[in-house]
């Protein structure tokens, strides 16, 4: 066994040459915590996408794919054992040191008992829906409020509300933004990204864009994402007369989508539950305004407005564009190494 120890991530999907979209956020904070710990062997585990059983090397980290999405029944059991086997296997080559789960559910129950019966440090991260009543898998992991990290406030709350155990770390939604172009002659008026789905609520987007039109005729908004809404939010936009006012681009490349943003006065997130909503963070350093209907923080977040209706969010949204004076700022509430940092700090110390 070699000497150096490692950390293993077990997460739900995870980036490959054919699907670099997957969670950039997770990607960024794995490149992160490399780069400060160059002695600490990372491996991700990633149960459902790629959709393929294989291992591959990303970025000098090893990925092993199990292939497990939608198995239901006796093929979810064998998959649950396909799992414990998989990181059996990766602690007879590597020496953990610990081993992170990110989303409160079917990884995190395996894995949870696995670090419990081979006494291995576990963590398991609240990163969004996992924090909402209901759960079985946050019921039946072998978990306790000492191991639960939360991504935000809001998610920390509903969790201890949801299943009687407060999570004990708070470690922050993360996004870094490199080279970003601070336009200051924004193009798009409104941007709205994240896929499209009945969670998400894009048709409230479609509905407040029509209502600006009456004041911002040649309004302009972009919409970045697909999903299974999106059909429906096409004949929306159609039967409201917008189809010269709204875009909907499709999937984009992570990278498309960031430039959208950096010419985008205002960011908008209409989804009615978020962990943390990191697209706002990404939004909000590319230089736009945001406004959602989810206050993921306690504290207050600079250029990120939080409206309890769609009418509020009308309002909010006209006094920004109608603001002459208006200029494009770039705001990082959170930085992606203070984060790695602290998760480095809790699954390294003794």
């Amino acid at each position: 066994m070699p000497d150096k120890q490692s950390i293993a991530f077990v997460l739900p999907a995870f980036a490959s040459q054919n699907e670099p979209n997957w969670l950039p956020w997770l990607q960024q904070l794995m490149l992160a915590i490399q780069q400060k710990q160059q002695n600490i062997d990372i491996t991700i585990v990633s149960l459902y996408f790629p959709a393929k059983n294989i291992s591959y090397q990303w970025n000098n980290i090893e990925v092993i794919a199990l292939n497990g999405y939608n198995r239901k029944g006796i093929k979810k059991i064998i998959f649950f054992l396909k799992v414990f086997r998989a990181l059996m296997l990766l602690k007879k080559r590597k020496k953990i040191k610990a081993i992170v789960a990110g989303w409160i559910a079917e990884g995190c129950f395996v894995a949870s008992w696995f670090a419990y019966f081979n006494r291995i440090k576990f963590y398991g991260w609240i990163l969004g829906q996992d924090a909402k009543p209901g759960g079985l898998y946050q019921r039946i992991s072998k978990i306790k409020s000492h191991q639960l990290l939360s991504l935000s406030d809001a998610a920390k709350e509903l969790f201890y509300k949801s299943y009687g155990k407060m999570p004990a770390v708070l470690l922050p939604g993360v996004a870094e933004v490199k080279n970003m172009i601070p336009f200051n002659e924004r193009l798009i008026d409104i941007m709205g990204a994240g896929s499209l789905i009945p969670l998400k609520q894009y048709n409230i987007l479609i509905e407040v864009i029509a209502a600006l039109k009456n004041t911002i005729p040649n309004i302009q908004c972009v919409i970045s994402g697909g999903g299974e809404d999106e059909q429906k939010l096409k004949k929306q936009i159609a039967d409201l007369n917008l189809n010269d006012n709204i875009d909907l681009k499709g999937e984009l490349p992570h990278a498309a989508s960031l430039q959208l943003m950096q010419q985008a006065k205002l960011f908008i997130h209409p989804s009615s539950y978020e962990g943390f909503g990191l697209v706002n963070i990404e939004a909000l350093a590319a230089g736009a305004k945001v406004i959602s209907f989810v206050k993921p923080m306690n504290e207050e977040i600079e250029n990120w407005f939080i409206v309890k209706t769609k009418q509020e969010m009308i309002d909010k949204a006209k006094e920004i564009l109608l603001n002459e004076n208006a200029v494009s700022k770039p705001v990082i509430p959170f930085s992606i190494n203070n984060t790695a940092k602290q998760l480095l700090q809790l699954l390294l110390s003794n």
